[in-house]
């Protein structure tokens, strides 16, 4: 994933009330009676047409209620106001548990230390989500930058907010072809590489033992086209650094599902 600041930290929409749709009379919003000028409806939100009026799931907003009975004569315009939705209101139900009552195990976004320190942005994650995966901070070059010196100042930060709110994690990334420091990919030995990814994976996954649910062990390592894609661990190991690294997760923390992303 690539780093991006959080899409739902503040949204800022057109107020839909029934007199204010940019200057359209009240009669002619949907195109009512008489009406030939622009209207909003739901199919042409649908169809792609007036994104800047489209939002996330959380925001209560019912684009296609201002449809109005098309019996007034118009020339009444008024000016549009804009209201900043951030979290779930007090008391309604949050997209995470809208999402579990039809049978999902959670909703739920990226985040790391940058994002959560940010109480607006903490604030929307803690009310509508129920599951955190890391932006960065897990990723090879953030957690072990030189050969068995480990850092672990973004990752504690995330999995700390995400344990304290009571938010499933998922691990990101063990293995990946990206963002893998030059020491790493500079191995040409397979029973090196093959040490250096048992040690890298146990190392995170012991840490984090009861807290992390899931984990992305390797990531993309599959080209377009379904073949297994260059990297320093194909070249040197074939497919089977996917056992090691697997084996490896697996012996530090049973519990925890591994996935390949």
């Amino acid at each position: 994933m690539k780093s991006t600041s959080l899409f739902l930290a503040s949204i800022s929409v057109a107020s839909l009330g029934v007199n204010t749709v940019l200057g359209v009379a009240v009669w002619g919003q949907c195109g009512g009676s008489g009406y030939t000028g622009a209207s909003i409806t739901k199919s042409s939100l649908a169809s792609g047409h007036n994104r800047h009026l489209q939002a996330p799931l959380h925001a209560t907003l019912e684009v296609y209620s201002q449809c109005l009975p098309g019996t007034g004569t118009g020339g009444t315009t008024t000016t549009a106001t804009t209201k900043t939705t951030t979290a779930s209101s007090s008391g309604s139900t949050s997209v995470d548990a809208k999402f579990k009552t039809h049978g999902k195990q959670y909703f739920g976004t990226i985040g790391d230390q940058g994002t959560l320190s940010n109480s607006q942005d903490a604030n929307i994650v803690k009310a509508d989500f129920g599951a955190l995966t890391p932006e960065n901070s897990m990723k090879w070059d953030a957690t072990e930058p030189s050969q068995n010196s480990f850092s672990f100042t973004g990752a504690d930060y995330l999995v700390n907010f995400a344990t304290t709110n009571g938010k499933l994690i998922r691990g990101h990334t063990l293995l990946w072809h990206s963002q893998l420091p030059s020491w790493v990919s500079a191995i040409s030995s397979s029973s090196t590489l093959t040490n250096v990814i048992k040690n890298h994976a146990t190392t995170i996954v012991t840490r984090y033992k009861g807290k992390i649910a899931k984990y992305d062990v390797c990531n993309e390592i599959f080209n377009e086209d379904g073949t297994l894609r260059s990297s320093v661990f194909s070249n040197v190991l074939g497919n089977t650094f996917v056992d090691i690294a697997f084996n490896a997760a697996h012996a530090a923390d049973s519990s925890a599902k591994l996935y390949i992303n």
